[in-house]
Order: C-alpha cells, then structure tokens, then sequence
C-alpha cells in the first residue's frame, strides 16, 4: 500500500520477488537522475541481471539492506565534522553518520577503551530542543534504525549527562527511528517539563517526556 518509506510523499514499497525488480528501462529511466522518488540516499542501483543491467519499475528503488558499521575511538563526546570512520569517532560522530545512512546501522566501542576498568562517557553537548518537533533538549538524536552495542568483556560503559551542566534527556528516538541498546548504561538524563502556575488557580506543570530515552 501506498505508505511512508521516508522521503517528502509517499510510496508503494516494493516486496522481495516483486516481477518489478530489476524490470525498469536502465537507458529511459536514467533520465529520472541518481535517486528514486524518495531523494537523496535512496540510489537508482542499476542492477546486473542475466542479459542486462536494470533499475527498478516505480517509484522505489529496492536495495537488499546494508547494516552500517561505525566503531567508536574515544570517549570524548564531541563532533568535528568526520564524513568517515576513523580511530577518533566519538559516539557522537556515529550517530550522525548513522542517521545519514538510509538503512540500519550498528554502532560498537573499541576494545582498547576497556583494558583497565570500567568507563564512562560524559555527555555535555546537547540540542537545545527548541524546535516545536524536537520535545526539549536531547543529547542524541536518533532518525533512523540504530543499534548500540557496548563492550562484552568484564569492564562496561556509562554514557551519563554533565551534571554540572543544563538538564536534558540522553536519546530523542522520532518516529522514523528505531534504538536498540546493550550491554550499556544510561545515567543522569533528565527531561524537566515547564512549572506549574502558582497562587490560587495554577495549573499543574509540563510532562519531562523521557529522562533517558523518549520515544516519539
């Protein structure tokens, strides 16, 4: 049915076997540009089958989904820009890249990280939330379908807010998302709603909507 499969409109999704895999007109169609109806990240993959290469009939381009593989370098949380991966990705840097890739994408830690004990990411840059959209202010935005996995040896992660600093959750998972978490803690997010009026009359204050984790 027709549905959102991201992008501006909606689409008819094509299902695995569909006889409009690879049935398109490559030299016609390639006129339609680099992306299907969805736009950018969703590549027209010209498709070789056996008598010639194909793109899809339609408006959606069906791709065998790629997971995404990022691995986190250091626990600083910070973000200067890095388009690829590296021995210095924070966490940070891979959810960015992770939310940019339009299929599924698992994030783990370097080993080196843990060889002596326990470790905790300290969190202090956040979005501020102002956007009616975003629900207050949110360390991590999560868009797309996202796995973070922590170490798997004796020593774990903590991924915990400044608490010196302002108040705001750890993850803002939208409704395009999906977060899977494990072998992770979660500490000192706090999502603080607005106060409640006060003297005769005042009304109750906002819901926080989500300390640690809030699903749209």
């Amino acid at each position: 049915s027709l549905s959102d499969n991201s992008g501006p409109t909606k689409t008819f999704a094509l299902l695995t076997g569909s006889p409009a895999i690879d049935a398109g007109d490559s030299v016609s169609g390639g006129a339609a540009g680099d992306f299907d109806q969805r736009g950018n990240g969703f590549d027209r993959r010209v498709k070789t089958t056996a008598s010639f290469p194909a793109i899809d009939i339609g408006a959606f381009e069906f791709l065998t989904p790629v997971v995404a593989e990022f691995e986190v370098g250091t626990l600083a949380d910070e973000d200067d820009g890095q388009l690829v991966q590296d021995a210095d990705l924070s966490l940070r840097e891979a959810i960015r890249l992770a939310n940019a890739n339009a299929n599924a994408s698992t994030i783990t830690f370097a080993s080196s990280l843990f060889s002596s004990a326990d470790q905790s990411l300290t969190v202090s840059l956040f979005d501020t939330g102002l956007d009616t959209t975003e629900f207050g202010a949110t360390a991590f935005i999560v868009s797309t379908e996202i796995t973070i996995n922590g170490p798997t040896g004796d020593n774990g992660l903590s991924i915990a807010r400044d608490t010196s600093g302002p108040k705001f959750r750890l993850f803002h998972v939208q409704a395009s998302g999906n977060l899977s978490l494990d072998s992770l803690t979660l500490s000192d997010g706090l999502a603080q709603g607005g106060s409640g009026g006060t003297g005769r009359g005042g009304g109750g204050g906002a819901a926080g909507l989500g300390g640690a984790i809030f699903n749209q």
